[in-house]
């Protein structure tokens, strides 16, 4: 199960921001959302690329 706060990498390219194995942090649960997320996904430097809804199926918790 996926909690707010982990840490997350996307699964595959979710946008022209955010590449396949991009690390994220898990900022909401969307309980509205059929198993959703609101993830904030950053690159190397921490710097914030996007924050996304996202399914339980597009990332993976590391």
């Amino acid at each position: 199960m996926i909690n707010q706060y982990d840490i997350v990498k996307s699964l595959t390219r979710l946008n022209d921001k955010v590449p396949e194995d991009c690390r994220g942090v898990v900022v909401m649960v969307l309980p509205d959302f059929p198993v959703g997320y609101l993830v904030e996904f950053m690159n190397d430097k921490t710097e914030t690329l996007d924050v996304l809804a996202v399914t339980a199926e597009q990332i993976e918790k590391i």
